[in-house]
């Protein structure tokens, strides 16, 4: 691959008022591989521990803000194990871990967070424990399946574009939305 963009270089070299450029999967895949790892290099060190602080703060305890990271975390962790039987068949690139555990992160405290203050709002109208949860589970509940299976729809669009690594990323995404639900 290096050998097709020294070529393009010493194209556009010779010919300086022409734009010379690269096309193609390889290209595509090359650079998009680049961007992603130079991007979610610095997400991946900093997601958890940002998310955890911000939950800190506004929970004001520490095992309250460690329950949405807790099944975020074990979200992702899950699946990217699970990405490694598509993976036999399908493209799944490097980059795809990255963006499994920042949508991992996103939908995971999301959900937990939608399904929290629903639990807590009833109650704190008096429902009991077991009421809360139950009409938790039948409100929020429904929303965050039907939310997540949303996700998962839109995510398949990417299969489409017949570029290797939005491929992968839709498994990975697909997966790690999928497991939060079912979490």
């Amino acid at each position: 691959m290096r050998r097709w963009s020294t070529a393009v270089a010493a194209i556009q070299r010779k010919y300086p008022d022409l734009i010379v450029a690269e096309a193609g999967d390889a290209s595509v895949d090359r650079v998009a591989t680049a961007l992603l790892g130079q991007d979610f290099n610095q997400a991946e060190s900093t997601s958890i521990p940002l998310t955890l602080g911000l939950l800190l703060f506004v929970f004001g305890a520490l095992i309250a803000a460690s329950i949405p990271v807790l099944l975020a975390g074990t979200a992702v962790a899950t699946a990217v194990s699970l990405l490694a039987i598509p993976s036999r068949w399908l493209p799944v690139g490097q980059g795809t871990s990255e963006v499994v555990l920042i949508i991992g992160m996103a939908v995971g405290v999301d959900y937990t967070l939608f399904y929290l203050r629903r639990e807590r709002e009833e109650r704190a109208a008096g429902a009991s424990f077991p009421e809360a949860l139950r009409t938790a589970a039948a409100t929020s509940g429904r929303a965050i399946v039907v939310s997540g299976l949303t996700v998962m729809a839109c995510m398949a669009g990417l299969f489409f574009t017949g570029i290797d690594m939005f491929t992968g990323i839709a498994v990975g995404t697909i997966a790690v939305v999928g497991v939060a639900v079912l979490g």
